[in-house]
């Protein structure tokens, strides 16, 4: 598979970015890569949401491709569910996620401020 490494996504070792056939690759270029549609590529991935959505977006020019990323993010952790959560409330569509927001939106675990979050975006479906 061949793909162009194009944004940095953990401490410039791990690149993402996409792959000729038209998917994203995360990966460290010369030593591996994973497609982003595995759960592995994915959960690679999930260090972007440390960062805003809107810059995310610009360095790819899009965000296609990155939904698998988000739902990664709700299967793994409370602190993943919580950026997860942040980019949805920046504007990243949020209609796949309605039954991982109302989980989030229950689970004591997930910061309170991003429990609220979860609330404020289901109650404007």
């Amino acid at each position: 598979m061949r793909w162009r490494p194009t944004i940095a996504v953990e401490l410039g070792r791990t690149w993402a970015g996409p792959t000729d056939d038209g998917r994203w690759a995360v990966g460290e270029p010369g030593v591996y890569v994973l497609t982003t549609d595995s759960r592995a590529g994915a959960v690679a991935l999930m260090p972007l949401l440390e960062r805003p959505m809107a810059d995310v977006k610009e360095e790819l020019g899009g965000l296609a491709g990155v939904e698998r990323m988000l739902e990664a993010a709700f299967e793994t952790s409370p602190y993943w569910t919580a950026r997860a959560i942040a980019w949805l409330e920046a504007g990243f569509p949020a209609g796949a996620y309605r039954e991982a927001l109302e989980q989030a939106a229950e689970d004591k675990y997930v910061a309170q401020g991003a429990r609220h979050a979860a609330k404020r975006i289901l109650a404007g479906w």
